[in-house]
Formats: structure tokens, sequence, C-alpha cells
């Protein structure tokens, strides 16, 4: 999973605990080794982005434990 750039000629490297966030929040799924966009993911796409940013942080919350991230962050 990355990030293109235009005409996809860079990628950005996304973390593995992202990875795994976007997939568990059904976003995107492997096939085979190729990251897909979901049905959710391209809707997910299509929202305000605080409706977005509020969706990551249900998905983080919920499943930080699962990808071995801390739900709280202490400062």
């Amino acid at each position: 999973m990355g990030s293109a750039g235009p005409a996809n000629t860079a990628q950005i490297a996304i973390s593995t605990g992202t990875q795994k966030l976007l997939q568990i929040g059904n976003l995107v799924e492997l096939r085979g080794r190729t990251p897909t966009i979901t049905e959710a993911g391209f809707t997910f796409l299509l929202q305000e982005i605080n409706a977005q940013v509020w969706s990551l942080l249900i998905i983080y919350l919920e499943n930080a434990d699962t990808v071995s991230m801390d739900a709280v962050i202490s400062t």
C-alpha cells in the first residue's frame, strides 16, 4: 500500500499498523499481495475530510490492541 503521486511516479510508504487498520476497517483488501480498494474504501474517499478523520479515529480506537498500537496517547 502506498500513496501515488502525479502519474504514479512516486510512492510513500505506509506503516504496517496503518495498513492493518485499513484492512480491518474494510477500506482495503489484499488480493494475493496486491492491495485493492474496497467499495467501502471508495465510499470513504468520497467523504468530507472531517468524516474521514473521524472514521479512521474510530477504527483506530476500536482496534488499537489488535495491531499492537496504544489507544492512549500520552504527552
